[in-house]
Order: structure tokens, then C-alpha cells, then sequence
């Protein structure tokens, strides 16, 4: 899907690209100098649209001047990607497995999720599954929301967090404590 800010993005990289080639632009392919001056503009630094890096390799220039060539000003334009949203370091099958296990069981942390995915034995020994990616995963898929802890429940009783009792936050002692301050200040 393309947004309007999408669409300004593109179109910034893709003048910030032409910006770099455009001087470049007349000379036939393979002519005296050209890399001399791609080498001379790679050395110096750059506010580039869309990233924290300030260096652009003398080759990317070369290759978006051969871009130009071919296809004119749209040929700078980055291109989406064909597999974006999905996780491209994780089969299907597996990511559909790590997907399934966190539905069942939201309580499971995202480590808890990979080792229930290994003891599966579905997920190939050589696969690295690490825990940023599967978290990454499971979030663009809604399964790492924190549900209110009103609906947590344990043995039909609302969960208590012991560490917050016993700071005295949460429990009717402390919404007293609160409420007394609160009324004291207003």
C-alpha cells in the first residue's frame, strides 16, 4: 500500500540520488574520469533522506547512473520490496509455528515460544530463531500486545503481581495513600 508519505520518501532518495549522478549524466558509459569523479564524490559526506548514514560508496553511484541510463529519473526510485512484512530469516512453516504457539499459550515469553518450537521438532537444528526477529514476528502479527491485567486471570482469580503489593502500589492500601494526596493537592 502506498501512502503519501511513502510516495515523498521515494521521490526525495530518488532526487538525493540524481542530485549525485546528475553532473555525470552526458558522459558516454566507460569514459575517462568517470570513476575518478564517483571515487571524489564517495569521499565526501552527505545528508541522506531516509537514514542516519552519511557515505555513499563510489559503486552504489555507478550503479544509479546505470540506472539512469536505462530507465531515466523512475529508475531512482527505491523500489518495495516484494516480501515486505514477512520475515525473511524464518520459513513459513516455522513462522507459522512460532505464530501458533503464542496464540495458544499468550502467557509464554518470546524465549518460551522458541524452545517450545525446537522441542516441536519441526524447526530444523541449523535455524538460528533469535528472540528480536521472533519478537518482530509475532508483533506485526498482534500477539505481543499486553492484555489488561483486569482480564489476567489465574484459577478464576484476578492475577495479583506480588512485587507491586508489596511496594504498596496497586493494592487499597496504596489507592488510599493516592486518593488522600490527590486530595490534599487539589
Amino acid at each position: 500500500m502506498k501512502t503519501e508519505a511513502t510516495t515523498d520518501r521515494r521521490d526525495d532518495v530518488a532526487l538525493f540520488r540524481y542530485g549525485l549522478i546528475a553532473d555525470l549524466t552526458h558522459m558516454e558509459p566507460g569514459e575517462a574520469g568517470t570513476y575518478a569523479r564517483l571515487k571524489e564524490k564517495a569521499s565526501k559526506s552527505y545528508a541522506i533522506p531516509g537514514t542516519r548514514r552519511t557515505r555513499v560508496a563510489a559503486e552504489t553511484m555507478r550503479g544509479w547512473l546505470r540506472e539512469w541510463r536505462k530507465g531515466g529519473f523512475e529508475a531512482l526510485r527505491p523500489q518495495a520490496r516484494a516480501d515486505q512484512g514477512q520475515a525473511r530469516a524464518i520459513p513459513q512453516e516455522v513462522s507459522d509455528l512460532l505464530c501458533t504457539l503464542k496464540e495458544d499459550k499468550q502467557e509464554l515469553s518470546v524465549r518460551m515460544v522458541i524452545d517450545a518450537a525446537r522441542t516441536s521438532g519441526k524447526v530444523p537444528a541449523d535455524l538460528e530463531l533469535a528472540p528480536a526477529t521472533v519478537h518482530r514476528l509475532l508483533s506485526r502479527q498482534g500477539l505481543m500486545a499486553k492484555r489488561p491485567a483486569a482480564l489476567r486471570f489465574r484459577n478464576g482469580e484476578r492475577a495479583v503481581d506480588e512485587r507491586r503489593d508489596a511496594r504498596g502500589v496497586g493494592n487499597r492500601r496504596g489507592e488510599a495513600a493516592a486518593q488522600d494526596v490527590f486530595d490534599r493537592v487539589h
